[in-house]
């Protein structure tokens, strides 16, 4: 009975040590102009910035992503793997 409590904990242990953290986070909108309608098929620049503790702090890290939405006016892009304009996403803490 000990044996299989022993190994769901060493994998659990396993697990959290070698575990790293993610290299980016997904982000989805759906772009509208300013009436509010979709606006599908549209080619745009995406900058994001990342600011340190509060919305009016340094910017730590912004990167901008080219995109196309699609037909429903959905664009989605993968925060961190951007191009980078400046800092270090491996250095967000």
């Amino acid at each position: 009975m000990k044996t299989p409590l022993f190994s769901l904990l060493f994998i659990l242990f396993a697990g959290t040590v070698f575990s790293q953290a993610p290299q980016a986070f997904k982000f989805q909108t759906i772009i509208r102009n300013t009436s509010g309608e979709v606006l599908p098929l549209q080619d745009l620049t995406l900058k994001f910035l990342i600011h340190n503790d509060t919305p009016e702090g340094e910017v730590v890290y912004s990167e901008q992503h080219f995109a196309t939405t699609n037909p429903s006016g959905l664009v989605s892009v993968n925060v961190g793997l951007g191009d980078p304009i400046s800092g270090s996403f491996a250095d967000i803490v």
